[in-house]
């Protein structure tokens, strides 16, 4: 995992990783895993992976296209993404997931 120690260094990751999945981890020790699909002067850009649509739903921040056949809400591309804006100044460090 790469330490980040300045703002202008966090861009310059962001823009190097720029439509790849990345492992971001915040200055409050948070985890989070997306792509990278834009970035700025402030912010990056993230989609991340909905892991448990459910509980999504109950939380109202549904993405999907319709209900199934089933009764159940569905995503043309399975659990799918959300959109996150993190302000670069919470990044503490970055790094291509393992798997990857």
């Amino acid at each position: 995992m790469h330490k980040i120690q300045s703002h202008q260094e966090a861009y310059t990751l962001c823009q190097r990783y720029m439509n790849q999945y990345v492992l971001l981890e915040t200055v409050h020790g948070e985890k989070i895993d997306g792509i990278i699909v834009g970035v700025d002067t402030d912010n990056v850009y993230l989609d991340v992976p909905i892991k448990d649509q459910a509980q999504t739903l109950r939380d109202g921040q549904e993405r999907f296209w319709g209900w199934g056949p089933w009764g159940f809400p569905f995503s043309p591309y399975g659990y799918g993404f959300s959109r996150m804006i993190l302000p670069l100044t919470l990044l503490a460090a970055l790094s291509l997931p393992y798997f990857w």
